[in-house]
């Protein structure tokens, strides 16, 4: 490019502080719209003395200053074009400015979205339990919860627990709800408590599975420390109150509390699981400091695939490069994910023919000597047979869109 092309940031974005506890700080470009840059502090202090538009060459001493060493000139042009232009987070001066993208989705994972609880009456509920989410008071706690579960599984009977009669009790059903919205609540108070913005609490499907969200983009402008206790305090609420209702019920001899209490407690351990966007793919994202963990990783691991060695690992899906711990904890991540959704893929390719054929003799039989128990068998066969291929369906979609880098 001609020395005197100037370049301006995007219009709207904002560079934000990201994680500045390390030894190479990292920082944040938020775009208008949702689009979210992980830089380093070399290209913060870039995008800072362009501003409004600059040339490169009035730039580079400021940056010299300001880095305590200067970039050759020809390095400071392949670095701006290739990197930040070419992710939209510079723009040349003279490009005319491009039309207001509509804002990305947050939740856009998610289908069939409904609100539960209003941003005010979420606060209202989650406010008393914010104290609760003081870093050192949390751990703490967690730790005894952590303790107190353990002890807990046995008492409620273990696996035995898990039985489909007893797990299909519209009591069992109601009190498990109650630890979901206890979940969100959880989430909600730690934002409240770090003083982030937060929305409503709703319901969705993600992929096959119902669940409960809540809106929390503000976040992202926390330490990384306090990141993890929001991405924690879900599980932690939904424990303590999956607890009291185990309680709760064994004072009162009701047997349905144990259902609640296991089903709950499996769910904790789901919700860990990182290869899906659950609250373990957050926590693992924010541990790691990586702004867009499942992109990036993705991405890192094509980078050795193709023979394109470490440094391009490092420094693919983002500006600011990963350091050489997190890119080997990124690729590892990647392979395992992958190897995940395979296996759901293949255990569910091979289940549905079988699966199938039994229902099919069921329906045959309920045919030609139809009882109540046989009908409602098939029925139930057939909702599960319906459900499968679904999964089957949006687990390949979700494959799709990860191998297209959109997930």
């Amino acid at each position: 490019m001609p020395a005197e092309t100037r370049y301006r940031l995007t219009p709207g974005a904002v560079v934000r502080p990201f994680d500045v506890s390390g030894a190479a700080p990292v920082f944040l470009v938020e775009g208008d719209g949702g689009r979210r840059w992980q830089v380093s502090a070399a290209t913060a202090a870039l995008l800072a003395q362009l501003g409004d538009g600059a040339t490169l060459a009035e730039v580079r001493a400021p940056l010299a200053r300001a880095l305590g060493t200067a970039p050759e000139a020809a390095q400071l042009a392949r670095w701006v074009e290739t990197s930040l232009v070419a992710q939209g987070i510079v723009a040349r001066a003279d490009a005319p400015d491009m039309p207001d993208a509509p804002p990305r989705a947050t939740l856009a994972s998610l289908n069939a979205r409904t609100t539960l609880l209003s941003e005010r009456w979420a606060a209202r509920l989650a406010t008393p339990l914010a104290p609760l989410m003081t870093p050192r008071l949390f751990w703490a706690a967690a730790a005894l919860v952590v303790a107190a579960s353990a002890w807990a599984w046995g008492l409620a009977g273990g696996a035995r627990a898990l039985d489909p009669a007893a797990l299909l009790s519209p009591l069992a059903i109601a009190l498990f709800a109650l630890t979901t919205v206890a979940h969100e609540l959880g989430h909600v108070a730690a934002a409240r408590r770090f003083g982030c913005a937060h929305g409503r609490v709703g319901a969705g499907v993600y992929l096959v599975f119902p669940v409960l969200f809540v809106e929390l983009d503000d976040v992202w402008r926390l330490p990384r420390a306090r990141r993890v206790v929001v991405d924690l305090a879900g599980l932690f609420c939904q424990q303590v109150a999956a607890l009291a209702v185990l309680a709760a019920g064994r004072a009162l001899g009701i047997r349905a509390a144990s259902a609640a209490y296991a089903l709950s407690a499996v769910t904790a351990v789901v919700n860990l699981n990182p290869a899906f966007r659950f609250d373990g793919y957050w926590l693992l994202a924010d541990a790691l400091g990586v702004a867009n963990l499942r992109r990036r990783s993705g991405l890192a691991l094509g980078a050795l695939l193709r023979g394109a060695g470490r440094d391009s690992a490092r420094h693919a899906g983002g500006a600011a490069p990963l350091g050489r711990g997190t890119t080997a904890a990124v690729v590892v991540y990647a392979i395992a994910s992958g190897a995940l959704l395979l296996l759901w893929l293949g255990r569910i390719v091979l289940r549905v023919p079988s699966f199938a054929r039994d229902t099919y003799a069921v329906a045959i039989r309920a045919g030609q000597a139809p009882t109540v128990g046989l009908v409602l068998t098939l029925f139930v066969r057939g909702v599960a047979l319906a459900a499968m291929l679904v999964a089957l369906l949006a687990l390949v979609r979700h494959a799709a869109r990860r191998a297209a880098g959109l997930n």
